[in-house]
């Protein structure tokens, strides 16, 4: 996907709220929220995704660690689903 339909669908909702699932082809998917850090600006023109994975989303809103998240290259996200 392009940076600008991933921008579409996440700031749409609050990019650290919303429980997203990114399909990647050839990949498994991955569910978890996207971090924005400090360098989210520079991420999204390069079309790079920061994720914080399920199983460290608590941890991460009690320390906002940047090694807790996952680099995604937006080429390789096929589709972005919101969990409710």
């Amino acid at each position: 996907m392009t940076a600008e339909d991933i921008m579409l669908i996440i700031e749409i909702h609050n990019p650290q709220a919303a429980f997203l699932k990114f399909d990647l082809h050839p990949l498994c998917p991955v569910f978890g929220i996207v971090a924005v850090g400090p360098d989210y600006k520079l991420l999204k023109m390069l079309n790079v995704w920061r994720v914080v994975k399920q199983s460290d989303i608590i941890t991460w809103y009690q320390t906002h660690d940047l090694k807790l998240t996952e680099l995604i290259n937006g080429e390789l996200i096929m589709n972005i689903s919101v969990i409710s």
